[in-house]
């Protein structure tokens, strides 16, 4: 009997016992129990699965991102990223490079129409001015031979006429002055025929270099229209042409640098935070600047800046 009532005692301080530690563990886990929910749901929703990204560029967001429980689109875009503090320093002088650029450019393409206008001016002032040269010269050739042909038959008169005197001054029948007059007579006419004939050689070396376009005065002199000046100016634009042609290049190289000088401005001023597409938009702190996605239940957190 009295080893009845002590194992009775027994069990009832071991139900005190049970009894109290189960009634602390309900307490605990009524006390954790939002803590642990909270920590399960989100670890499982959330941390098993995420994987964080930074965002391309600092910044801030532009626009609304997407909805939770929206689907990223095929281009894979969840929000964009301004970054208004981008330095578009750059951007602005290669600019200011295109505009000098283009400047010379005009500057150079109006001389240059300007220098081809004279150049074609000058061209056709210059034909006719030798034009009228070299039939001037044929003309003073022409005279010069008629001359010439003149002379010879006056040479042969006179020298006719010298003869007779002679012979009548040997046989007393003429004065000697009449003789000594008729040989001046043939002395002058043969010194002018010296001079012409002199003259006519000039004239006709003078008209073969005008068929080569250069063209000669009688004191070996250009004229003001020769053509030396028109070869100037034909230089000049030949220098103007390769001007301009250093120009252009430099334009183009100038367009290049100011493309990608906007090209890098634009990925400095704004950028896309990409997702896989299709995937689902879950529960994000926007205020933390996150976007949770859930790519069919392969889902990450995308974290911006």
């Amino acid at each position: 009997m009295a080893e009845t009532k002590t194992h009775t005692r027994t069990l009832k301080a071991r139900l005190v016992k049970w009894t109290v530690l189960l009634a602390l563990f309900g307490y605990i886990l009524w006390m954790l129990g939002p803590y642990l929910r909270s920590t399960l749901v989100r670890d499982s929703a959330v941390t098993a699965w995420a994987h964080h990204a930074t965002a391309p560029i600092a910044g801030a967001l532009d626009g609304n991102p997407r909805a939770p429980g929206s689907r990223v689109g095929s281009d894979g875009r969840v929000a964009e990223i301004v970054n208004p503090l981008a330095d578009r320093r750059p951007l602005d002088l290669a600019a200011a490079d295109v505009t000098r650029a283009e400047a010379r450019v005009v500057a150079l393409t109006q001389l240059l129409s300007d220098l081809t206008q004279e150049v074609s001016e000058t061209e056709a002032e210059v034909r006719r001015y030798a034009l009228g040269f070299t039939r001037d010269l044929g003309l003073a050739i022409s005279g010069t031979t008629a001359r010439l042909a003149q002379i010879d038959a006056e040479l042969r008169l006179l020298r006719a006429i010298e003869e007779r005197a002679r012979n009548l001054s040997a046989r007393g029948f003429a004065a000697l002055t009449e003789r000594d007059e008729a040989s001046l007579r043939v002395t002058v006419l043969e010194r002018q025929k010296v001079e012409l004939e002199a003259l006519l050689a000039r004239d006709r070396q003078r008209l073969e270099a005008a068929s080569l376009q250069v063209f000669l005065l009688d004191d070996g002199s250009d004229p003001p229209w020769a053509v030396s000046s028109l070869h100037q100016l034909e230089q000049a634009r030949l220098e103007i042409q390769a001007e301009l042609s250093a120009a252009e290049a430099d334009l183009e190289r100038a367009w290049a640098a100011a493309e990608a000088a906007d090209s890098a401005y634009r990925r400095q001023r704004s950028a896309h935070v990409l997702a896989q597409p299709g995937a689902v938009i879950g529960d994000g702190d926007i205020d933390q600047q996150i976007v949770t996605v859930d790519p069919d239940g392969d889902g990450f957190a995308w974290r911006h800046g």
